[in-house]
């Protein structure tokens, strides 16, 4: 039995817990537009929701009638809305075929030989492109390197931790440091299993020169079948140690935690010398660099040049998955290496109509705490994609409910499998849902639904959200 936790801390990044269809909604039920706003009173006014603030913006596409709204203009945590001006923005400024160029140089001159590598950011960079660059190597018949230089570009090296995200976060694999360097999504897997009743529990990383830059205190005891499970990873102090405490049942499978790689940089020159040397090719010196005006190749030639997919993809990749790597990237795009002002994601997204009081983004995630948007931010922004040349990639790029991404294991069984695209979003004791609606016997819908300032579980808050959208789902323009 395999078993995988991402996290140890009460904060979910996205939702996909499977919604029990019977309490969704009557599968039978119509909403008449008049009753709309009776039927939602009833969901929120109860006394689990009383402490909690709830903003909501339903709208028809078309003419923008509004047939909904509570605490439109309120600000609230996005969490990972957020993606959605993320991925406009970067589709807006450099378009869905842009690709994320990694080249690789390659000097020879009074007999000696230096290989340039220049990461760019591409977050879907692994170690085949590693064995890629190893293999053509071989094949020119280098067998020695004197300088092997890493280049992590400026515009990604000087910041790679968000100051905004929280501690307890920067321990695993979705808030990972964002540099230009990235290799295997600067992620690691910690498998933790049992071995003998009263021995200490066994630990493997799935990537060994990863978990290298990991201390591990391993305190986690194998006990007998019938005691109770307390395992636990705990993050100590600022630096990268993590204690294993507490009891495993013997019978037990095994534990995934997914973590992140500490100094990345490092993991990709050491993941790249290790490679070198198993096909043959010494490396005698090493500099891993980020200069802010540049490199100067001159003497240099490319050698070759890796390329991501299509942004089309990549944005694909961030809201479907609601990949916060992925997000960060992008992000990046957004910021530099243009320091015009007209490139900025305020004016980007001013040129389609977004008013930038409508939302305050720290992060390209929604993992900072700092973020805010309002609801009628979040749909202003959804119409204006729509109405787009990207409008269909957009919608395209959103999870499906009882489908794909995020939303898969959400809607099963009801009228709104394969009738919505959205973007979930959870952060501990917040829970977001936006995006385009498809009722059977009424408009296309837009809508923003979001909860913040909850101690329920997230489980509980994206089951009102789901129930929300069913009935908005049933919607009928009904006649007297």
């Amino acid at each position: 039995m395999l078993q995988t936790r991402k996290l140890i801390i009460p904060l979910i990044l996205s939702g996909s817990i499977a919604v029990n269809p019977p309490s969704v909604a009557s599968q039978t039920d119509r909403v008449c537009i008049q009753d709309l706003n009776r039927e939602i009173h009833s969901l929120l006014h109860t006394p689990q929701r009383e402490k909690e603030s709830w903003g909501i913006v339903v709208e028809r596409l078309n003419d923008r009638q509004n047939l909904y709204q509570l605490n439109p203009n309120k600000y609230f945590l996005p969490a990972s809305n957020a993606k959605l001006f993320t991925t406009a923005a970067i589709l807006l400024k450099l378009g869905e075929d842009f690709t994320i160029k990694t080249p690789v140089y390659l000097k020879v001159e009074s007999g000696k030989t230096s290989l340039l590598v220049w990461g760019k950011g591409d977050p879907t960079f692994s170690k085949l492109q590693l064995d890629i660059m190893a293999q053509k190597l071989q094949q020119t018949g280098i067998k020695f390197l004197d300088e092997l230089i890493l280049v992590d570009d400026y515009n990604f090296s000087h910041n790679p931790i968000n100051y905004t995200w929280e501690f307890s976060d920067l321990f695993f694999s979705y808030a990972v440091p964002v540099n230009s360097l990235i290799l295997e999504e600067n992620s690691v897997i910690l498998t933790i299993k049992p071995s003998k009743p009263g021995e200490k529990v066994k630990i493997q990383w799935s990537d060994e020169i990863a978990g290298r830059q990991w201390l591990i205190i391993n305190e986690g005891m194998t006990v007998a079948e019938e005691e109770k499970q307390t395992l636990d990873v705990y993050p100590l102090r600022l630096e990268s140690v993590l204690a294993i405490r507490g009891n495993l049942p013997v019978n037990t499978g095994e534990y995934n935690w997914l973590l992140s790689i500490p100094k990345p940089g490092e993991y990709f020159r050491d993941s790249l010398i290790n490679i070198l040397s198993k096909k043959g090719i010494i490396v005698n010196k090493v500099s891993l660099i980020n200069p802010p005006d540049g490199i100067d190749l001159r003497g240099y030639n490319l050698l070759l040049e890796f390329q991501s997919p299509p942004l089309k993809e990549l944005v694909k990749k961030t809201n479907q998955d609601s990949n916060n790597l992925y997000a960060e990237v992008l992000f990046r795009y957004i910021l530099y290496p243009s320091d015009k002002p007209e490139d900025s994601l305020e004016e980007i997204l001013r040129e389609i109509g977004i008013n930038k009081e409508e939302y305050r983004l720290k992060d390209g995630s929604g993992l900072s705490r700092q973020n805010l948007v309002t609801p009628k931010g979040i749909v202003d922004l959804l119409v204006a994609m729509a109405n787009s040349k990207y409008g269909e990639l957009f919608k395209e790029s959103l999870a499906v409910g009882g489908i794909s991404g995020t939303l898969k294991n959400r809607f099963r069984d009801t009228t709104v499998a394969g009738k919505i695209v959205g973007k979930t979003g959870t952060l501990t004791g917040v829970a977001a849902l936006s995006g385009y609606l498809f009722p059977k016997n009424y408009q296309e819908l837009i809508f923003s639904i979001i909860v913040n300032n909850s101690l329920e579980k997230n489980r509980d808050l994206r089951e009102v959200i789901d129930r929300i959208v069913v009935i908005l789902s049933q919607l009928e323009d009904c006649k007297p």
